[in-house]
């Protein structure tokens, strides 16, 4: 339970932007996720599908365990801040005055009670987890010396628990056979020092590190004495101890049938110079014309490494799952993802994978997209075609509002707010030109949803659903249909190429009546569409910019909606075949630009080796 809570708390919480530090930070952001998930089960237990098709997490006790992990943590967490404050001091240097400070004593022995408290189950008590075994005794004795001998330190930041534990702990080795746990190796497998392996015989013997340096150790004379002052007064010769480690190597060798001689190539880096009784035992046996045969644990290597017979390159996957299995349902942002990665969407809507978010994910500019099209979707629904005097001022209000709601670092938020007073000043002055110009829109609709259907494809209707950023109706009958982009605009060229189909999309939505709420005239023919319209809204040096959607001679913005339309029933149709697959990036140089399956599809292993029948 422990560990799928964990995980669950993974996925749910520290996926994505960190949430604040501390528990009570930690645990409300757990309440949102559960909230999200309770109304994520309502709406698909609405579906035909059932709240049990795209449940995102199950019922996991979440609350529950991050308050028992934060109960486990008490004793460290009552510790206080212990980050150094900068003072001024009169001679004008600056030092550091440390926070809080305890008698190591004191802080290990809190560390200590907190560890306890996180091995402890329900079934076990600390004591029978932590300190049993060989390897526990050792831990338990390390730690109480190091008490004993810290107690006349004086006190210090727990920082120093870092440093010191690795200082003392880092080279202490348990000399035990399985480790205390009788399951983690094999009972005929045993590792034995060199005075374990004097007296003692195998099957097969395995002898590892035969370099220079490691067997035998390095002859040091220590720093004191001189060899010649060693035996002036009698102590033995640093050398007897590499004499020493050729006896255990010749007892160690003859102690089994079968001996395995094992050297590494190169260690920390460098490489390696065999030990030298490997040289003379190759110089012995070369001067008779032998060798020491070679193991077969090369050849293994070798077959686990390489696959039999030479490389061969990947060709890129072709799906083609059932055609019942096909989405019937895109938004006109995944039409765009479908003509220029149809993989992704038989990833996202066949297989139904969905990808995670990074660990402690920074906000990025979907945060700043969300913040600038909230901002501007509540005004034009408070305000709707009027336009007040102050406007400036009140819009600048309103982001400010929309950007506090948000749990985003200080920094951050202090970078964004001047930026985004920059685009409510650029909105205002827009406004006010057009409205200067084409006089009061009759009405504005912001995030306005639709959706139209598709009913004589092939293989079944077909649904094309959206939101479109904002709807103007004037008075002369024409339709405006804006976008708002925080990022790159779509060139002119893609957009009346098809490849960013996103607003022509949406165009043709509103002639089929998709859009309800707009005050179209009944039974009469749909109105033309007068502009199809980007803003980019940035913030930076140029806070905005109007960019608008030129069709080409001889063909109308109403024509463009039309022909992408068109297109889209092309794909629909194709789609409907069975033997039609979802190619990874087909059409080289049209790229999507955040390619969120390409590392599923191994777009690197065969996007360098592809050909024209490929794509």
């Amino acid at each position: 339970v422990c560990r799928a809570s964990a995980r669950l708390l993974e996925r749910v919480v520290l996926r994505g932007p960190a949430p604040p530090p501390g528990f009570a930070a930690l645990r409300a952001a757990a309440e949102r996720a559960l909230a999200e998930q309770a109304k994520h089960e309502k709406k698909a237990a609405q579906t035909e599908a059932g709240a049990e098709a795209d449940r995102p997490f199950g019922p996991e006790p979440l609350l529950t365990f991050i308050d028992r992990v934060a109960t486990c943590l008490e004793p460290v967490l009552a510790w206080p801040d212990t980050a150094e404050q900068a003072v001024i001091m009169p001679e004008h240097v600056t030092v550091g005055t440390p926070g809080f400070q305890a008698p190591v004593p004191d802080l290990l022995a809190a560390l200590v009670q907190t560890v306890e408290r996180l091995v402890a189950t329900d079934t076990e008590e600390a004591p029978q987890r932590l300190w049993r075994g060989e390897d526990g005794n050792l831990l338990a004795g390390k730690l109480t010396e190091l008490m004993l001998a810290t107690d006349i330190l004086p006190p210090q930041p727990p920082a120093v628990l870092d440093g010191l534990l690795s200082a003392v702990l880092a080279e202490e080795r348990v000399a035990s056979r399985r480790g205390g746990d009788p399951a983690a190796l094999h009972p005929r497998v045993l590792i034995w020092g060199l005075f374990e392996a004097r007296l003692q015989t195998a099957d097969t013997v395995i002898l590892g590190g035969l370099a220079e340096g490691v067997w035998p150790p390095v002859a040091d004379a220590g720093p004191w004495m001189s060899r010649p002052m060693r035996q002036e007064i009698g102590l033995p010769s640093p050398e007897q101890s590499i004499g020493q480690a050729a006896h255990d190597f010749f007892a160690s060798a003859t102690a089994a049938s079968e001996v395995v001689l094992s050297c590494p190539r190169r260690r920390d880096g460098a490489p390696v110079v065999p030990a030298r009784w490997l040289s003379r035992l190759e110089a012995f046996l070369a001067g008779r014309g032998a060798k020491v045969p070679l193991h077969p644990v090369a050849d293994w290597l070798a077959v686990l490494d390489r696959p039999a017979g030479p490389a061969q390159p990947v060709k890129p996957p072709r799906p083609t799952p059932a055609v019942a299995l096909r989405p019937r349902r895109l938004s006109v942002t995944e039409i765009e993802t479908w003509m220029r990665d149809p993989y992704a969407i038989y990833a996202r809507h066949v297989l139904r994978l969905q990808p995670m978010p990074e660990l402690e994910e920074a906000a990025d500019a979907s945060d700043y997209g969300m913040i600038v099209h909230a901002a501007l979707e509540r005004w034009f629904a408070h305000h709707g075609t009027a336009w007040p005097n102050n406007a400036e001022a009140a819009l600048q209000v309103m982001f400010q509002t929309v950007l506090a709601e948000q749990s985003l670092r200080p920094a951050l938020r202090a970078w964004w707010e001047p930026r985004l007073m920059r685009i409510a000043t650029w909105v205002v002055q827009a406004e006010d030109a057009y409205r200067a110009e084409n006089g009061t829109p009759a009405a504005i609709k912001t995030e306005l949803r639709g959706k139209v259907d598709m009913p004589d494809a092939p293989h079944g209707a077909f649904q094309l659903v959206g939101r479109a950023d904002r709807i103007d109706y004037d008075q002369q009958g024409r339709i405006i249909v804006r976008d708002y982009k925080t990022g790159t605009l779509p060139t002119t060229r893609d957009v009346l190429s098809g490849w960013s189909p996103q607003l022509p999309l949406e165009a043709a939505m509103l002639l089929r009546g998709g859009f309800a709420g707009l005050p179209l005239p009944k039974d009469s023919p749909p109105p033309d569409i007068e502009g199809l319209v980007y803003w980019r809204l940035t913030g930076g040096a140029e806070p905005g910019q109007e960019a608008g959607v030129k069709s080409a001679k001889d063909c109308t913005l109403t024509d463009l909606a039309e022909q992408t339309w068109a297109n889209l029933r092309a794909r629909v149709e194709a789609y409907d075949n069975s033997e039609q697959p979802y190619l990874s990036h087909p059409h080289p140089g049209q790229e999507p630009r955040f390619a969120d399956y390409a590392r599923l599809a191994r777009v690197p292993e065969w996007n360098t080796a592809r050909t024209e029948d490929d794509a």
